[in-house]
């Protein structure tokens, strides 16, 4: 795991998503640091987060450690992976957590009987196989799927790739997906601080309902959705994005 620290004022935790590197939050960076202090952190096997002696395979240490870092009564902004990390961290140690945001991250990924909005666990399954089976290519087609379909060219494909880790442990990225079958549900009744689920209606890979019915579990909870964007609203609608962050920051 690897952290970079910029800007002064309250801490602001930035949590990238599953193969990304921290890179991905480069359009938010200016805005915030005039307010905050942003905290970027590469996960374990993902770029700078190479070599980290914390594990995904090692929940409870990575958890325990990531929290050990950061003040409390923070701000934890989590994309996708990075949104679940966040919701451990607010399930465990609530003192650190002063505002979550879950971007494109729900309370639950996968489909279970009730919970319809999830990814069905059978195409989840096949991806993890053909990562396991050749890395460079699931990668190629996870950047792909996170485009909208209805605004996707080759140049916003072209566009996410410096985002995506160049630098990476195989089986770390495998032992992060399997955080992906988190149910975190029953956590999110405990979230006695406002929080805010920020979705892409053209999101391929987390159902807008299933952030719809994530805010619904948590008391001081909202919703936001983000026309037209797909799964990476940071880069797709950086400007609106960033606006609404402040807006849901500065109460």
């Amino acid at each position: 795991m690897f952290i970079e620290r910029s800007g002064h004022g309250p801490e602001v935790v930035l949590l990238s998503g599953w193969a990304m590197s921290r890179r991905c939050w480069g359009d938010l960076f200016p805005e915030l640091n005039r307010y905050y202090q942003t905290v970027q952190v590469d996960l374990p096997g993902h770029e700078s987060g190479c070599g980290s002696h914390f594990s995904f395979s090692e929940p409870q240490r990575l958890v325990e450690e990531l929290a050990g870092q950061i003040s409390n009564h923070s701000i934890w902004i989590g994309w996708s992976l990075g949104g679940l990390l966040a919701q451990q961290i607010a399930h465990r140690y609530p003192k650190k957590v002063a505002r979550l945001v879950c971007i494109a991250s729900s309370a639950c990924f996968l489909k279970k009987e009730n919970w319809l909005y999830g990814m069905p666990e059978e195409t989840f399954n096949d991806f993890t196989d053909a990562f396991e089976a050749d890395s460079s290519t699931a990668l190629q087609r996870f950047v792909a799927l996170q485009i909208s379909t209805k605004t996707k060219t080759a140049e916003q494909v072209d566009k996410l790739k410096p985002f995506v880790c160049k630098n990476y442990q195989v089986e770390e990225l495998k032992a992060a997906l399997e955080w992906l079958r988190l149910d975190l549900r029953e956590a999110l009744s405990q979230f006695y601080f406002p929080a805010l689920f920020i979705g892409g209606s053209e999101d391929q890979l987390v159902n807008v309902e299933s952030l719809k019915a994530s805010a619904r579990l948590a008391p001081q909870a909202e919703y936001l959705e983000i026309a037209g964007a797909g799964h990476l609203p940071m880069i797709s609608h950086s400007k609106q994005l960033c606006q609404s962050l402040l807006e849901h920051l500065n109460g």
